[in-house]
């Protein structure tokens, strides 16, 4: 079995200021040279895979095959509670954004593989400064999720662990070492789970942030899920299946006052105990803390597929840190990411020679 799934939760680089830290937070011994392994490692495999491309294209990390960019509306609610009416959800307001649907993997294969499926939104034309300071004045806030609540590795010095067995050829070797002492057999699971679950629609799953950000001063995660009532198209099993459905429910022939719908909530930390900002394996218990919700996604009728917008699709970069402060994101896991997601993306866009820019 391949337990080969999403590095896209965990890279990403800058070179800022690390802000103030959560009091809930605790850098890791030795965290920020971890983090300078992981990128390294990562670095490394996307040169190597750009080398090797026959089209030579360097591809993303992870979630390197996309089923395509969407444009959506992002519409805040009226009259949110003062706990969720914070930063983008201080008042009510409609927002054009863009939605990247994507699988896991750092390498495109066929989407009956089993693998994660990632849905990254990306909100447009949100005033206030910035979190990251080369990109202050940018106007994007980015929402990342995938088809699954929690991450499958705990802190920064284990990826450091994962991202040497994957970068050997050997990811297995991460969760079942030589040493049973040193076996992970919480993340193996964790790994099988997000493998396991079938999505034949990316339009039709519901996707989480896995790893935690502030609403305000409070620890949360968020959500997308269907609205009640959608029906959605179903296709034969095929490479690009997950594209075909998509293309499939977003026809502008079909009637053009129809839209795909997502529930966008928050989930409020309500136990530090048990719904631990250090630890993303864990999940934070929906009975005890509901996603509350706070905006509503919706999908027009559109073409997506042409050969120009799947490229403008790929050199679109995401990442938790295109943030309004309000929503930083926080632990070990997301400090990760803002270094090694930077690092990244710069560096496929040097190769692929394109600019990097926000919309």
């Amino acid at each position: 079995m391949k337990f080969v799934i999403s590095l896209a939760l965990v890279v990403s680089t800058a070179v800022t200021a690390a802000p103030a830290l959560h009091p809930q937070e605790k850098l890791e011994a030795n965290e920020a040279k971890n983090i300078a392994k992981i990128t390294a490692i990562i670095s490394a495999g996307v040169k190597a895979q750009h080398k090797a491309a026959k089209d030579g294209v360097a591809t993303r990390d992870a979630h390197a095959k996309h089923h395509g960019c969407v444009n959506a509306t992002f519409t805040v609610l009226d009259k949110l509670p003062a706990a969720y009416a914070v930063g983008l959800f201080d008042k009510a307001k409609s927002y054009e954004a863009i939605i990247r649907y994507s699988n896991g993997m750092g390498k495109v294969q066929d989407d009956r593989e089993g693998d994660a499926r990632g849905m990254a939104v990306k909100v447009l034309g949100v005033p206030g400064d910035k979190i990251l300071e080369d990109e202050k004045n940018e106007k994007t806030q980015d929402f990342l999720m995938i088809n699954h609540p929690v991450f499958f590795v705990k802190n920064v010095a284990d990826y450091v662990q994962f991202s040497e067995a994957l970068g050997s050829g050997s990811p297995l070797s991460f969760f079942l070492s030589w040493n049973p002492f040193k076996w992970h057999i919480k993340e193996m699971r964790i790994a099988q789970a997000i493998r396991g679950n079938v999505v034949t629609n990316p339009l039709a799953a519901r996707y989480f942030s896995m790893t935690p950000v502030l609403m305000g001063n409070t620890p949360a995660k968020y959500s997308a899920t269907p609205c009640k009532g959608q029906k959605y198209a179903k296709v034969a099993p095929q490479d690009n299946q997950l594209r075909a459905a998509m293309k499939e429910d977003l026809r502008p022939d079909l009637d053009d006052t129809k839209k795909v719908c997502f529930e966008f909530g928050v989930q409020l930390q309500n136990d530090p105990r048990n719904m631990p900002v250090e630890d993303p394996r864990i999940e934070w218990n929906e009975k005890k803390s509901k996603y509350f919700p706070v905006a509503k996604i919706e999908i027009g009728r559109q073409e997506f597929t042409t050969k120009a917008q799947l490229d403008a699709c790929e050199n679109l970069s995401f990442t938790p840190w295109h943030s309004l402060p309000e929503h930083r994101p926080i632990g070990a896991i997301q400090r990760a990411r803002k270094s090694i997601y930077q690092t990244i993306s710069a560096l496929r866009h040097d190769l692929n020679k394109v600019p990097r820019r926000e919309p």
